[in-house]
């Protein structure tokens, strides 16, 4: 690797990076790359004609960079360590229904295809920014819009018939770009005996595919000009009420045979006349449509600080303004088929009954008959926004003229909490699950509320 700076007189900036790396995932010919980068920046308020606003504003830099770095990520996440090289699987006695002489026995299997071109994930960053300092410091600020390119990226593996027999092969088959902007703003000053702090943290992104091999657009895959995170589904006009409103609505049974009151309504958007999803592609895909995106937006997170005569207060509130979140859970559904997967909580209790036309929750049904109302709607696709006090602590320092006399430098007594509140009304009146990670079937153990108190001590 290497580096070179340049820097004239804190007004222009200049460096450069190169680095040449390799690695033995890969075969020999695609082992190794050489991946550049470089910045640049001006810091204006160092020009002659801006020394009368230095007093008010005394930074003001604006900064561009452009880079690329080698990424292989994917692939130790998902365990596939050489993924050029052919395998055979082993799998151990419980892993076959296969019986010899009254026992099961290990047998071997065919690995998956493999490609021997494979090679390394190619991101890029391209970043404009601003920083700026302004009265004596106090208020600081940066600003960066930002779009990174990732060429060769390890993509699903592309799809191909069943009759494959075996799993395609790991590729460098996708390209993708995400396009955002980070912004922080911080201020500081004192007050007499009272010293204060905040800052404020606020970002947002948005991914798109560029390419990937799936030119029928089949929805269920990517494809490009897919938007990252996007969530196909119906439209759910609401629950039926009648035998009679189910006979002249749109047919629903291509996704179940037999439909009931109480059970969800779907709403028939290309007008044929019968709910289906087409043939599952964009161009086709019956009354699917895109009903919401997973991709937390407009994440951001506050500090702040006091101190005032030996006493301090610190805290950190963090939280997402837009996400959209569609759970499988029995968490949520209470039943979702059989026995084996019911949690049936209070939450569940508002269901549709005779009594209670107007439940939130469709239908019981103890059998697979519960996934026609299971399907992915607008009526169960919740909002996942949230509001989280993250910390907070209070401390005391005791004043050096007390602690001095026990040959004691500084004594600080503190409480603190972690995850104090959080406010997440799209999620938490339905059920209870911690907004801050989401997966489908919502089974993470619940965040917990922790209270501690410690003392600071440094003797003389």
């Amino acid at each position: 690797f290497m580096r070179f700076n340049y820097n004239y007189k804190e007004k222009y900036l200049f460096e450069f990076n190169g680095r040449y790396d390799g690695s033995s995932l890969f075969p020999t010919n695609r082992r190794y790359n050489f991946f550049p980068s470089f910045s640049a920046g001006y810091n204006v308020a160092k020009e002659k004609f801006w020394s009368h606003l230095t007093n008010i504003l005394s930074t003001f830099k604006l900064r561009g960079s452009y880079g690329t770095l080698g990424d292989v990520s994917t692939l130790l996440n998902q365990g596939n360590y050489y993924p050029y090289q052919n395998a055979l699987i082993t799998q151990p006695p419980n892993n076959t229904n296969w019986e010899f002489a009254g026992g099961r026995q290990p047998y071997v299997q065919v690995g998956g295809l493999t490609d021997p071109n494979i090679t390394w994930a190619k991101p890029s960053m391209l970043d404009f920014g601003l920083d700026v300092a302004a009265l004596d410091n106090r208020l600081q600020g940066t600003f960066d819009w930002y779009r990174r390119k990732t060429k060769d990226l390890f993509g699903p593996a592309q799809s191909y018939p069943s009759v494959l027999g075996v799993n395609p092969p790991q590729k460098n088959n996708a390209s993708i770009q995400t396009t955002g902007f980070d912004l922080t703003i911080g201020w500081q000053d004192k007050v007499g005996s009272l010293s204060y702090n905040a800052s404020f943290i606020l970002s947002n992104y948005k991914g798109v595919v560029l390419s990937y091999p799936n030119p029928s657009k089949i929805i269920s895959d990517w494809y490009n000009g897919a938007q990252m995170g996007a969530i196909w589904g119906y439209t759910a006009v609401d629950l039926f009420q009648s035998q009679a409103e189910i006979d002249k609505s749109a047919k629903q049974t291509k996704i179940y045979s037999n439909w009931k009151p109480g059970d969800v309504h779907y709403k028939d958007l290309n007008g044929d006349g019968q709910i289906d999803w087409g043939k599952n592609t964009v161009d086709s895909s019956g009354d699917l449509s895109i009903i919401g995106n997973s991709t937390p937006e407009f994440s951001y997170g506050f500090n702040f600080g006091l101190t005032w005569k030996g006493f301090d207060l610190n805290g950190f509130v963090q939280g997402i303004g837009e996400r959209k979140f569609f759970s499988s859970s029995n968490y949520f559904w209470g039943i979702t088929g059989n026995q084996w997967q019911g949690s049936p909580l209070t939450s569940n209790l508002n269901r549709y009954t005779p009594d209670n036309p107007n439940g939130y929750f469709p239908n019981y049904y103890m059998s697979g008959e519960m996934n026609k109302n299971m399907q992915t709607s607008t009526r169960y696709l919740l909002n996942a926004a949230y509001f989280r006090m993250k910390n907070l602590q209070l401390g005391y320092t005791v004043p050096t003229r007390i602690t001095n006399k026990a040959h004691i430098s500084r004594l600080r007594i503190y409480g603190s909490v972690e995850n104090l509140f959080t406010i997440a009304p799209g999620l938490h009146n339905k059920f209870q699950v911690d907004p801050e990670v989401l997966i489908s079937d919502s089974k993470i153990y619940p965040i917990q509320r922790t209270f501690s108190v410690g003392i600071n001590l440094n003797l003389q």
